[in-house]
């Protein structure tokens, strides 16, 4: 059955509406629950696993075939509850909302795919679907169980969203991410500076070094996420 315009945009707001960011641990349980009732919907055995102040990942199993392809998806986004935004048609072709993209769309399209697919999975196919709640602050909990899962499938395909209409990624760059600490000597900034010493100065010269390491011809970049210091 094909599902109309109207009928998708309102899958997609019954998604957007709910707010699920990262470090939204409420909204993004009550997101995770939602989602993981339209999985066992499609007929998949669901295990939920916790990590601690993160959301917890959803394992989805379907089949029992030696033959595993795995799907990837995350339910939390960037946007705080605060500030969260409903889904709102701008055009024929066109809506926004906080996480329409990145990625509940992604993860409608999927369960659209399967909707679809399983029916005809061969007897000796399965699918697993690792849906995950951390993916935004870099997976700490959840990579763990993706990798587990990854050692037993034949291919992967993620349901991120493309920049460039019917794209296909095959290879993403890799992320490392850290965290720079400076100490300083404490003193009275007008009476004590030529004692004193600035964490916050030292930390400048760092970044600032750190930025030179941008190589666009490599597609190697640099961000600097959150600065904090000083009292």
């Amino acid at each position: 059955m094909e599902l109309s315009r109207e009928q998708v945009i309102e899958r997609l707001r019954a998604y957007v509406d709910m707010p699920s960011g990262s470090y939204d641990l409420t909204g993004l349980s009550a997101f995770i629950s939602r989602v993981e009732a339209d999985m066992r919907s499609l007929g998949f055995d669901v295990v939920r696993h916790s990590g601690q102040g993160v959301g917890d990942t959803l394992v989805c199993t379907y089949g029992s075939g030696s033959r595993t392809l795995l799907l990837l998806g995350h339910m939390d986004t960037v946007f705080t509850h605060e500030n969260s935004q409903k889904l709102s048609v701008v055009d024929e072709d066109t809506v926004s909302g906080s996480g329409v993209m990145d990625m509940k769309g992604g993860l409608l399209i999927m369960q659209e795919a399967l909707r679809r697919f399983l029916p005809t999975l061969p007897e000796e196919g399965k699918v697993v679907c690792v849906l995950s709640g951390d993916e935004e602050i870099g997976a700490g909990f959840s990579s763990s169980l993706i990798s587990r899962c990854a050692k037993d499938a034949f291919a992967c395909l993620s349901y991120e969203p493309m920049r460039e209409s019917g794209a296909l990624v095959r290879s993403r760059k890799g992320v490392i991410s850290f965290t720079v600490r400076c100490t300083g000597i404490s003193g009275h900034a007008g009476a004590a500076y030529l004692t004193s010493a600035s964490a916050i100065q030292q930390l400048c010269v760092v970044i600032n070094r750190l930025y030179t390491l941008r190589d666009d011809a490599r597609n190697v970049s640099v961000n600097i996420g959150v600065i904090h210091g000083g009292t």
